[in-house]
C-alpha cells in the first residue's frame, strides 16, 4: 500500500500472456484481468508471427467502460528471428514512463484493428504488479 510520502512498492508480480489469432477478428479481449485491488502496469509487449503487420488497440476499462489509451504498430514478425518486441508505451513517446496505477475496478483490454492472417499468432503480455 502507498505509504505517506506516495511512494509505491509492489509487492505481487504480475505477468499475463494473452494470445490473439484470426479467430478473435476486431473484438477487444481482456489482457489484464481486474486485479480487486490497486495495482501497476509497468510495460505491455507485444510480438506477432503475423506475415503482415498488425495494429493493436490498447484500452483501459472501467467497470464496463473502455477507454482507448492508444494503438501500437506491430511490424511483421515482430519477436522472431532477432526482431525486437514492440513496447507499448516507448511506441506511445513515454520513455521516462514510470507504470499505469490501476485501480482495483480496472482492467485492460486489447484488440486488433483488422482480421489477423489465419494461422498466425499476436501475443500481448502485461508485466506489473499489486500493491
Amino acid at each position: 500500500m502507498p505509504n505517506t510520502l506516495q511512494q509505491y512498492a509492489e509487492t505481487q508480480p504480475i505477468s499475463q500472456a494473452t494470445s490473439f489469432t484470426s479467430a478473435d477478428t476486431t473484438v477487444a479481449k481482456s489482457i489484464l484481468s481486474n486485479p480487486g485491488q490497486p495495482a501497476r502496469v509497468d510495460n505491455i509487449i507485444v510480438v506477432t508471427d503475423d506475415t503482415a503487420a498488425v495494429n493493436v488497440d490498447i484500452f483501459l476499462r472501467t467497470v464496463s467502460t473502455n477507454t482507448f489509451l492508444g494503438s501500437i504498430n506491430v511490424p511483421a514478425g515482430t519477436g522472431h528471428a532477432g526482431v525486437a518486441p514492440k513496447e507499448f508505451f516507448t511506441a506511445m513517446g513515454l520513455s521516462n514512463f514510470q507504470g499505469l496505477n490501476l485501480l482495483p475496478t480496472q482492467s485492460l483490454q486489447a484488440g486488433l484493428e483488422a482480421t489477423m492472417t489465419a494461422a498466425k499468432t499476436t501475443v500481448v503480455t502485461v508485466l506489473g504488479g499489486l500493491f
